[in-house]
């Protein structure tokens, strides 16, 4: 978790506000994209009772078993689909194909279409990093612009959303990640 995780991490309000109460302290994690905009992750994890963190060896095996793990994953995720297709929720319509828009374009689309709310591309971004879990520093980094210019759109995007905290731009933005504006 400690490699993947974005700088500054711990201090987040994510961490601070869910993740802390997880007493998660390590994680494995494998991920696959079984079809376009969709994908499935599993977590291994280690919490506070263990008292340590995976150990090389366990790294090792993890990976030895991924290619098994990444298959499975596949497998069941066609099974879940063949079986909403072939046993729909009464009255539910076809199952949508998943929105392979990037999730910036996505976050934009939706935002308009349900709140109003017109974000630039560079808010979007911006706004996707942050629910990341990403700092300005490197928010700033990723886009290769400075600091403040990403303190600028971070204040345009808070005033757009009529928010003024990080915490509270997960309420509105994180269900709007989630796929087109009429689901």
């Amino acid at each position: 978790m400690q490699d993947i995780a974005p700088d500054h991490f711990t201090r987040g309000e994510y961490f601070l506000t869910y993740y802390v109460g997880t007493t998660r302290t390590d994680e494995i994690a494998y991920l696959v994209a079984p079809a376009a905009g969709v994908s499935v992750t599993l977590c291994l994890g280690r919490d506070a009772s263990s008292a340590r963190r995976f150990s090389v060896r366990n790294l090792a095996q993890a990976s030895r078993i991924a290619p098994i793990c990444l298959s499975l994953m596949r497998r069941h995720w066609a099974a879940l689909r063949a079986e909403r297709d072939t046993n729909p929720r009464p009255g539910a319509g076809p199952a949508p194909e998943p929105d392979s828009a990037p999730i910036p374009e996505r976050l934009r689309r939706n935002v308009g279409a349900r709140l109003a709310i017109d974000l630039t591309p560079r808010q979007a971004d911006v706004a996707v990093l942050i629910l990341k879990g990403h700092s300005t520093a490197s928010i700033a980094l990723r886009l290769a612009l400075s600091p403040q210019t990403i303190k600028v759109f971070r204040k345009q995007l808070y005033h757009r959303c009529t928010i003024s905290s990080q915490a509270e731009l997960f309420s509105p933005l994180l269900p709007m990640l989630a796929g087109p504006a009429d689901r």
